[in-house]
């Protein structure tokens, strides 16, 4: 039994550093993937983000629309003391993490492709040796690791004096290799050779150099230094012990020493040395010229062999006057203590001469009268020679450094805006910064170069015009107070904020807008627990979840801030009846397109509300307006029958009601279309007992799963304003059962690719393969099933529970994952049969197999087909029925079956070719306004929206169609014992025991969550794969793109611990005899909420929950 549970991740970032983690750098072809990702550490987790930014942007201004999107999420089992990154050898070869732990550890982590996690390559552990400790048991500081700016060698500081040395692992060969075949640094995988994987900088053996030895003690600090033929490490030391009251016997007691590093043959000497430092120097930033920058108090020193300077940027590092000499009247009347008091109140900011640093003297005090303090002071380079120093008291410093041949000349500051205190910070790009905090939110900062700026002729958004006068800023620059001068203010943050005025006048080379923010709520004074919220205004019954109060932040960035583990719902409007299902309609005039009305903010209002009485076995329907009012008379709507779905095809235009016994197209309150279920199945499948269980629409599309397992696919058609089958979807979702009964459906739904990531995959893994290799090859040649890395988590599903009862039930997790061996697997003869299979589809769609059906010929319930009528097959078509229209002749059915092979060889489909188009590929200049609201801008060129369709049959496997082709892109075979890792092609290595055989997915979602109304969440472009099995377990997958495969999902664990299953019903009456209950039990929902909107999932059940889609 655990001792305590977290109930709440750390937010605070402790350290941050960018890396080109997950991919290598890119040429100018993607302009996103050529940004590093963003490395966060909050405590005991690790984080990884990249910047996205729009479709339409390639130029610097495009990041100033960038958004952070959360990669992966690890747990760590321990508290990172530092991070370092190393840097790839070449531009093929991605970097490696380094991560320290407490007293002495060191862990080196990579990014494995194939799993989308983390891999650990190497672990070093120091603390075997007693004697690195020289006697001493408590460190203050922890470990520090550093690497080579060339990725090298890396370094960790151990003990304070101790130092381990990892020389970096050369893997030229490899990388020249992948350089010759891929260019973009995408890995590609040819017939004849190996794949060729894209690997990622590791160490070797380390080594431990006493630093003692060399009379190196007390070391504060360690750098790599830029520009050097070989390795150089600086190291920041105390030669003597010293503190602010022993500045008149010991002062300037800091030193450097700079050490060649030779790993091969372990030599390390001193090149060149410095001493003579400020006492209170605390922090190296080395310059990316060459030497280094040492930060202390009151100072900033330059430092490179044989030269160095300073600036003083406090006038308490410049020497006053000698104080007078204390006379003491041992028998007045005054106390001694009173006249030593009374005679230091004189004094209250001089410096004695004797404490002084002596390096003050010498340096520019041009910028003294600034009074800034620099301790605790973190860094961010802007440019080569500008660097922005982030304060503790949240004001952002810029230093402008003079350089010539390569060395620093003069230095310059220029106080700018408070953006919070920071606790680290990266660069990303020459226009982008990442600013960490544990005190406050986290910011992503878009710099501008106002120069450029000018010249791009851009005055707004958060650039200001250079033409600033500099008559007018050195008049200003008078203003400021002097060395000696004190400024009185009543209100601090009022001083705070006119100082950030003023720097917005003075510094004439820099802007910065905050485009992204990471939120933190951390660090936590006080916290109090409050009553729970009740869901209904005024009612006694509270059966809300708890909220936590908490004091959080620091100084002005503290608040209140409210905790709770779920959604509130506010009751609205109660119906005592009981019922099953609710949905909600649009309607619009097909010619005017004006017959939606728009609601407070900016969407069309829902036009009708259907809600099933699953007890009588009827539908009301109500018509939306100031009021809900029930209709009369319905119309068309089926009111004396249960419904299962209802929702809009054709642009709001259609409203489509399914029931048990078949499917009504609405139009308003017209009838378009009816069609019973005897004329949607063939008339040879169908029986009487035979009905609708489920459906699913995604415009333009209808799917329809039937008792018997059993599906059948519909589209809107815009010319005729009616449904149509689909022919070949239709063939292809039949033929598989009618070979082999256990391969029933047990689950089916559509999914609409709004962002447009799983298309951009596919066309990317079509465009990869060579023309001589085909995509079932390249799937039978590739890992079946990979080993899967260190557990992680995507933190892209935040569970809730929606608390309507109290408790903590809800969703049984599933299992935990096994991780499978790789194993390869090769289909001699998946890809004739999925040649015979094409062949066969093209003979039905090229008019040798009647299938389409006159539209004065038929009854009003048949359906139209989508294909054109061909020449040899008119006079059949005449008088082919609807379930010819879908399935085509018998003959032709029989011929397809025969070829169709029961088994899973099918699994293997061919793509389309990569020079042909692929399906929603093509560009077009009539969208829709919702198309055009989510595809952004209209100078933006977006893919059209591609349509897939998801399929899980009785023997657990999942498989992923193309639409309308019906290709197919991803199958899996034992879904239901919950794997890590999904992979095209594969399957649980383990058989299936007797009740997971009994266990079948009864419910599927495949889900993108484009942006929300909430500030600072992007979009989530990967999509969320949801299973709901039929023992209640719920299982969470998000996809990604593994290299030499179309595509992958990687399990999500969920945060949550179960009472019950989610299928469970509560007592109730019990139903009609004819009534049929629904399994649509996960809906989608978006926007939910004032201020603060959210999207995401809701299960139904006795037990609801809430899935919110967060970063």
């Amino acid at each position: 039994m655990a001792l305590y549970h977290e109930r709440h991740p750390s937010t605070g970032i402790t350290h941050c550093s960018r890396s080109y983690f997950t991919h290598v750098p890119r040429q100018a072809r993607d302009s996103t993937k050529s940004l590093p990702d963003v490395i966060v550490v909050r405590s005991n987790l690790l984080q990884i983000y990249k910047v996205r930014v729009p479709y339409d942007k390639s130029d610097a201004a495009s990041l100033a629309e960038s958004k952070l999107e959360q990669t992966a999420s690890f747990p760590l089992a321990g508290l990172v003391d530092s991070m370092a990154v190393l840097r790839g050898r070449s531009s093929s070869q991605k970097d490696a993490l380094l991560l320290t732990f407490r007293d002495a550890k060191l862990s080196v982590l990579d990014w494995d492709d194939n799993a989308h996690t983390i891999h650990t390559s190497s672990l070093h552990y120091f603390e075997g040796d007693p004697s690195l400790r020289m006697g001493r048991t408590v460190f203050p500081m922890g470990p520090k690791v550093v690497t080579d700016p060339q990725g090298r060698c890396a370094a960790v500081l151990i003990f304070h004096t101790q130092l381990a040395l990892l020389p970096a692992m050369e893997t030229e060969g490899l990388e020249l290799d992948l350089m010759m075949d891929d260019p973009y640094g995408e890995g590609v995988e040819g017939p004849g050779r190996a794949s060729t994987e894209l690997v990622s900088a590791t160490v070797g053996n380390s080594y431990v150099v006493n630093l003692a030895k060399m009379g190196i003690k007390k070391v504060r600090d360690v750098v790599f230094l830029h520009k050097y033929n070989e390795p150089v490490l600086l190291i920041l030391h105390e030669v003597e012990p010293t503190w602010p009251a022993r500045y008149r016997d010991a002062k300037d007691t800091m030193a450097l020493a700079a050490l060649s590093v030779n790993v091969v043959h372990k030599r390390h000497p001193r090149i060149w040395e410095a001493s003579g430092l400020p006492s209170d120097t605390f922090r190296l930033v080395p310059v990316l010229t060459g030497g280094a920058l040492a930060l202390s108090q009151n100072m900033i020193t330059y430092h490179t062999q044989g030269a160095s300077s300073g600036l003083v940027v406090n006038s308490h590092a410049l020497p006053g006057k000698v104080p007078e000499k204390l006379e003491i009247d041992v028998e007045g009347d005054v106390l001694p203590a009173q006249l030593a008091a009374e005679h230091a109140a004189k004094y209250p900011d001089n410096v004695h001469p004797e404490s002084a640093p002596a390096m003050a003297a010498t340096s520019d005090h041009s910028a003294a009268q600034l009074m800034l303090d620099l301790s605790a002071a973190r860094h961010v380079w802007l440019s080569k020679s500008s660097v922005a120093l982030l304060l503790k008291s949240g004001r952002l410093l810029l230093a402008h450094l003079t350089i010539e041949a390569g060395m620093v000349k003069q230095m310059r500051v220029e106080p700018s805006l408070n953006l919070g205190v920071a606790s680290c910070g990266c660069q990303l790009g020459s226009n982008l910064v990442f600013l960490g905090s544990c005190l406050a939110n986290s910011l992503l900062v878009h710099v501008t170069h106002l120069q450029e700026s000018k010249k791009r002729g851009r005055d707004g958004d958060g650039f200001r015009d250079t033409a600033v006068s500099s008559k007018r800023a050195r008049l200003e620059a008078t203003d400021a107070p002097g060395p000696g001068t004190h400024v009185s203010t009543g209100d601090k943050e009022e001083e705070e904020s006119k100082q950030s005025k003023q720097a917005l006048v003075t510094d004439r080379l820099l802007s910065f807008k905050v485009v992204d923010k990471l939120m933190g709520i951390g660090p936590m004074r006080d916290m109090a627990i409050g009553d729970p919220v009740s869901s209904a205004p005024g009612s006694h019954d509270r059966r809300g979840p708890h909220q936590l109060v908490a004091c959080s932040g620091q100084g002005k960035h503290g608040a209140l801030t409210v905790l709770r583990r779920s959604l509130v719902p506010e009751l609205i409007v109660q119906v005592p009846q009981e019922v099953k299902g609710v949905w909600a309609v649009h309607h619009a005039d097909a010619q005017t397109d004006t017959g939606m009305q728009l609601d407070v903010q900016g969407g069309p209002h829902h036009s009708f509300m259907l809600m099933s009485h699953p007890s009588s076995a009827e539908t009301k329907v109500l018509e939306t307006g100031d009021a809900m009012n029930q209709l009369t008379d319905a119309g068309a709507f089926v009111t004396d029958a249960p419904t299962i779905c209802a929702g809009n095809i054709l642009k709001h235009t259609l409203i489509v009601q399914v029931y048990p016994t078949g499917v009504k197209v609405v139009a308003g309150l017209e009838e378009v279309q009816d069609l019973p279920i005897q004329d949607i199945l063939p008339s040879m499948e169908w029986r009487p007992q035979v009905v609708i269980a489920a459906a699913c629409i995604a415009d333009p599309y209808l799917l329809l799963h039937f008792s018997d397992g059993s599906a059948v696919l519909l589209s809107g058609d815009e010319e005729e304003g009616c449904l149509i089958g689909q022919d070949a979807a239709n063939q292809a979702l039949q033929a598989d059962i009618n070979a082999d009964p256990t391969l029933r459906l047990t689950a089916a739904t559509l999914y609409r690719d709004n962002s447009g990531w799983l298309h951009q995959v596919q066309s990317a893994h079509s465009a990869h393969l060579s023309p001589a290799q085909s995509e079932p090859e390249a799937l039978a040649e590739g890992p079946a099933q990979m080993t899967p890395g260190a557990e992680g988590y995507d933190g892209v599903v935040e569970v809730e529970d929606a608390g309507l009862e109290g408790g903590q039930e809800g969703v049984t997790q599933g299992a935990t994952g096994v991780q499978p061996a790789v194993k390869q697997e090769k289909t001699d003869d998946g890809s004739q049969h999925m040649q015979e299979e094409q062949q066969t589809q093209a003979a039905s769609s090229s008019g040798q197999a009647p299938s389409t059906a006159v539209k004065d010929g038929l009854q009003a319930g048949n359906l139209k087909e989508q294909d054109e009528v061909g020449p040899s097959g008119e006079a059949d078509a005449q008088t082919s029925t609807a379930s010819e229209a879908i399935f085509g002749s018998e003959s032709a059915k029989t011929e397809h079956d025969s070829r169709q092979q029961p088994t899973a060889d099918r699994m293997s489909s061919e793509p389309p070719d990569a020079s042909q188009e692929l399906p929603g590929l093509a560009f077009t200049d009539n969208q829709t306004p919702q198309e055009e609201e989510e595809a952004g801008p209209s100078n933006q060129q977006v893919p059209n929206v591609q349509t897939y369709i998801v399929l899980c049959r009785e023997q657990g496997i999942m498989q992923i169609f193309a639409l309308p082709e019906m290709q197919l892109i991803f199958s899996y075979s034992n879904v239901v014992e919950g794997p890590l890792l999904l992979t095209q092609g594969g399957s649980s290595p383990t058989p299936l025991a007797a009740e997971q055989a009994q266990t079948h997915v009864t419910e599927a979602r495949l889900e993108s969550f484009g942006p929300t109304v909430v500030p600072g969440v992007p979009a989530c472009n990967r999509p969320v794969l949801l299973l709901l099995l039929s023992d209640g377990t719920l299982l969470t997958y998000q996809a990604f793109h593994p290299p030499h495969q179309p595509l992958a999902f990687r399990r999500v664990p969920l945060d949550w611990t179960p009472h019950m299953t989610l299928t469970q019903e509560p007592p109730g009456p019990v139903p009609h005899p004819n009534a049929v209950q629904p399994t649509d039990r996960m809906q989608r929902f978006d926007n939910l909420g004032e201020g603060s909107a959210w999207s995401g999932i809701f299960i139904l059940g006795a037990k609801p929950l809430w899935l919110l889609a967060s970063r």
